[in-house]
């Protein structure tokens, strides 16, 4: 469940990368954000620092943690793919939850979480 005090712009069905875009971005769009984001490629259980935007996980070798960096950062998202079919947790730091719980799984292979930070917590969208 949503907090309500998420912001309008970052409900679901209203989903903006950017503040000042009135609209969801579109494929093309999306696609060059993520050419120019700071990618994150592990295979191991792994804690992720403030300037990671995208998390490749490969479980081919066993199960993997990646703990998440505080949410301190508003409005700051985090991409999250699974790509083996072992389990890919993720761990809020410290007191921070994700959805009101420590940690969260993503299920299913080529799974995949985005997450928003909000102060003091992680919210899947």
């Amino acid at each position: 469940m949503l907090p309500t005090e998420l912001p309008e712009d970052l409900r679901p069905g209203s989903l903006c990368f950017s503040h000042h875009h009135e609209m969801p971005l579109s494929a093309v769009e999306l696609r060059k954000l993520e050419a120019s984001a700071q990618r994150l490629v592990v295979s191991a259980n792994v804690i992720v620092g403030d300037d990671v935007d995208i998390i490749d996980v490969d479980s081919t070798s066993g199960n993997v943690t990646v703990t998440l960096p505080p949410a301190i950062n508003h409005r700051r998202l985090i991409l999250v793919r699974r790509v083996a079919a072992n389990t890919v947790t993720l761990a809020a730091a410290g007191a921070d939850q994700i959805d009101g719980v420590a940690s969260i799984t993503i299920a299913g292979a080529w799974g995949t979480a985005t997450l928003l930070a909000l102060p003091g917590m992680w919210v899947t969208l």
